[in-house]
C-alpha cells in the first residue's frame, strides 16, 4: 500500500511538471511576439519616412531665370535657366554707393593753380606784408631752414607761430632785404592731391646784424586745406657769399 501511494505521488509530480514548463514558454513566446510586432512596426515607419524623404531632397532642383531669381522645381531647370547643384545660389552682394568725393578726400590740384598761390606768395613777400604772407600758410605747417654760414651750418625749424616772429624781424621796416624767385618747377602727385614746388630764390638778408647776400634752394609741399591751397611745408637750403657776410647792415631810405 505504501509503495502504490508513493508512485502515484510520482507519477503525479511527473506529469504536474510539463504542465508549468508549457505555461512559461507560452507567456515568453507571447512576449517575444510583442516586441517583434513593436519592431516591425517602428521598422516599417521608418522605412516609409525614408521612402518620403527621398524622392523629396532628390527631386529639388535650384533654377535661375533671366532676370536672377532663384526658383526651386520638382523637375529639371527649363532651358534658358541656370542650375545650381548645391541648392540656392546665395544672393548678389548689394552694389556699395561710393559715398561723394568731397567726404572723403579733397579735390584735385593743377599747375596753374599752384602757379597763382606762388606769385600771390612772392607778391606778399615784396611788399613785406607778414600777415598776408602767413595765410598761404597751414595752421599745422613747418618750415625747415638750413643756412650754410661762412661760420658754420646753422639749422632752424618753426611752427607757424615762431615762423610769424622770425618773418616779422626779417622784414622790418628800414632793414636791406631783397628777394628774388626763378621760375619754379611744379611736379604733381600721382593722385593730384598735393604739388611740390622748387625753385631758386636769390634774396639778400640781415642776419645777427650782418647784411647776407645768398642763393636758396627752395622746397614747398602745397595741399588743399579748409578748401583753399595752402603750404603744408617748406624746406630751404640757403648758402652765402663769402665776400658778403661781413658787411654792416645799413638802414634803408623810406
Amino acid at each position: 500500500m505504501v509503495l502504490r501511494f508513493t508512485t502515484r505521488v510520482a507519477r503525479s509530480t511527473r506529469a504536474a511538471g510539463p504542465r508549468l514548463v508549457t505555461f512559461e514558454q507560452q507567456t515568453a513566446k507571447a512576449a517575444a511576439a510583442r516586441i517583434t510586432s513593436t519592431i516591425a512596426r517602428a521598422g516599417g515607419l521608418c522605412l516609409v519616412s525614408l521612402a518620403l524623404a527621398a524622392p523629396a531632397a532628390a527631386a529639388i532642383y535650384s533654377c535661375e531665370d533671366a532676370s536672377g531669381r532663384i526658383v526651386l522645381r520638382d523637375a529639371p531647370c527649363k532651358r534658358g535657366e541656370i542650375a545650381h547643384a548645391n541648392g540656392a545660389a546665395p544672393p548678389p552682394a548689394p552694389k556699395r554707393t561710393p559715398p561723394p568725393a568731397s567726404a572723403t578726400q579733397a579735390p584735385t590740384l593743377t599747375s596753374p593753380q599752384v602757379q597763382t598761390l606762388i606769385d600771390s606768395l612772392d607778391d606778399a613777400i615784396a611788399r613785406r606784408d607778414v600777415t598776408a604772407i602767413l595765410a598761404h600758410f597751414a595752421n599745422d605747417a613747418a618750415v625747415e631752414m638750413e643756412l650754410r654760414l661762412p661760420q658754420g651750418l646753422r639749422i632752424e625749424n618753426f611752427d607757424k607761430t615762431t615762423y610769424a616772429a622770425n618773418l616779422k624781424e626779417t622784414l622790418a621796416p628800414g632793414t636791406a632785404f631783397s628777394y628774388q624767385r626763378e621760375k619754379p618747377r611744379i611736379v604733381l602727385s600721382s593722385d593730384q592731391h598735393q604739388a611740390e614746388v622748387i625753385s631758386t630764390v636769390h634774396e639778400t638778408i640781415v642776419l645777427d646784424r650782418k647784411r647776407l647776400q645768398g642763393v636758396t634752394r627752395s622746397r614747398l609741399l602745397v595741399e588743399w586745406r579748409e578748401g583753399r591751397l595752402q603750404i603744408t611745408l617748406a624746406r630751404a637750403s640757403t648758402r652765402f657769399d663769402a665776400d658778403s657776410h661781413g658787411e654792416p647792415a645799413q638802414t634803408a631810405k623810406p
